[in-house]
């Protein structure tokens, strides 16, 4: 049986265009180059750390913002755990059972980089776009739901024509996980349904990150439409 990706997914439901992304916590570009960088139109990049995706994907029409997202603007102290992996960067804490910590601990620096970055919403930074936004990917370290409810104003007025937001169902920080039964909720109330997952790694549909020490799920992408996309 052919494997399928998050690729033929969005060929799928948003053939023959040329898509535009908000793309949240783009880190290196990882989820566009999933996409196909020949798909792309223009968009918005976010991530409190500058990895210089632009110029190293020649993206022409794409803004890249500094910033973190969350439920509210305002400034946040965020945290560098590792140099070998920044993408675990966040303004979570890690705790004593952080799988970081517990599975990844040689990784991480002995001393945490700390800095403070302006948190802003999805709101705010959509306040002036005219455009439909065709994919909304959210993978900011935990903070999916605060993200989310960042963004009411255009999860309203289906702003977005697919969102992909990454849950994490362990615990990679302090006390926090993605309550995905309230990601559903919300999203559902706003007339997008869940119709596919896939592994956050390499994008392939129907299968989940796992801790196979114990077979409990870690994370996965989660893959919503518009109710009504198949009649765009």
């Amino acid at each position: 049986m052919k494997d399928y990706k998050i690729r033929n997914l969005i060929n799928y439901y948003l053939p023959k265009k040329k898509l535009n992304i908000l793309d949240c916590g783009c880190h290196k570009g990882n989820f566009l180059k999933k996409i196909g960088l020949k798909r792309l139109k223009n968009g918005y990049l976010v991530d409190p750390l500058d990895y210089n995706v632009i110029r190293k994907l020649k993206l022409k029409n794409f803004k890249f913002l500094p910033y973190c997202l969350g439920s509210t603007s305002k400034k946040q102290s965020f945290t560098i755990y590792s140099s070998k992996y920044p993408e675990w960067s966040s303004i979570n804490s890690l705790g004593p059972k952080s799988i970081y910590k517990k599975r990844y601990y040689k990784y991480l620096n002995k001393k945490n980089i700390k800095k403070f970055v302006h948190q802003t919403t999805i709101d705010n930074i959509l306040k002036k776009n005219k455009k439909k936004i065709d994919i909304l990917k959210i993978d900011c370290q935990s903070t999916s739901l605060e993200i989310l409810e960042g963004s009411k104003k255009n999860l309203k007025k289906k702003s977005f024509n697919m969102i992909i937001v990454a849950i994490n169902l362990s615990e990679f920080y302090k006390n926090k996980k993605d309550d995905f039964l309230k990601i559903l909720k919300l999203l559902d109330t706003h007339g997008y349904e869940l119709i596919n997952i896939a592994n956050a790694h390499s994008g392939k549909l129907g299968n989940l990150n796992y801790d196979f020490f114990n077979f409990k799920i870690w994370t996965f992408d989660s893959i919503f439409i518009k109710k009504n996309l198949s009649k765009i």
